[in-house]
């Protein structure tokens, strides 16, 4: 992720809470209140979708023993989806991770809301209720 979206991403949360680093863990800040932030960007790529990968070596150890929010930036600071624990494991669950053990997470821009696409086969997501939840 470009170091000054993430930077920028994290000074709009800590206007409104406590915000530091976890130490040992990439891309993850905790907010002080038991839940951390996995934090992940992407650019809109060619073919006009914004594409994110997420470790399920980390969410999955972390299932049951804490609460997290993925971050999903979408361009910049100004759009991004916060997708609660319980959400991610609830659309993805039964998905193969790939051989990286990722699972691969895309959003579609579509008239003005964004949309998630799991997998063929599976159900798309409106993220309208997830887009910049600050709160």
């Amino acid at each position: 992720m470009a170091n000054s979206v993430r930077e920028r991403f994290v000074q709009k949360v800590a206007t409104l809470k406590r915000v530091e680093r976890v130490p040992g863990l990439a891309s993850v800040y905790t907010t002080f209140n038991e839940i951390w932030l996995h934090i992940r960007y992407s650019s809109l790529n060619k073919l006009r979708r914004y594409w994110f990968d997420v470790d399920t070596y980390k969410v999955l150890d972390w299932q049951g023993k804490r609460r997290f929010v993925v971050c999903l930036v979408c361009g910049d600071e100004n759009t991004v989806v916060f997708l609660p624990d319980d959400r991610l494991f609830e659309w993805y669950e039964g998905v193969q991770p790939n051989r990286k053990g990722h699972w691969m997470v895309n959003i579609f821009p579509r008239d003005d809301r964004l949309v998630l696409r799991v997998a063929a086969g599976r159900p798309e997501y409106d993220l309208t209720e997830y887009v910049n939840r600050y709160d």
